[in-house]
């Protein structure tokens, strides 16, 4: 059923891919990237809680998801659901 549905999908996609037109005029936006740069760390300045969310999300979510990824063997999966079956009672 799932395979069924990534199929509908991707059809949807692709036939959405059909009706993509490019802009009429491309922006004519020709500042000083730097600027934006500096804009960027005012805001950080202002509310140094989106630097702590940026961290969090880059210091512990990703490598947590490799980490996880690491550890899904069979044999740690029997081995968890052994350990889980134990009573401790």
């Amino acid at each position: 059923m799932l395979i069924v549905l990534g199929l509908v999908f991707q059809l949807v996609e692709l036939l959405l891919l059909f009706f993509v037109k490019n802009p009429p005029q491309q922006s004519a936006y020709r500042d000083n990237p730097f600027l934006q740069v500096r804009e960027g760390v005012q805001a950080i300045r202002k509310t140094p809680q989106l630097l702590i969310m940026f961290l969090n999300v880059s210091l512990v979510f990703i490598p947590a998801g490799a980490v996880f990824d690491k550890f899904d063997h069979e044999q740690l999966r029997s081995l968890f659901y052994q350990l889980s079956t134990l009573s401790w009672t």
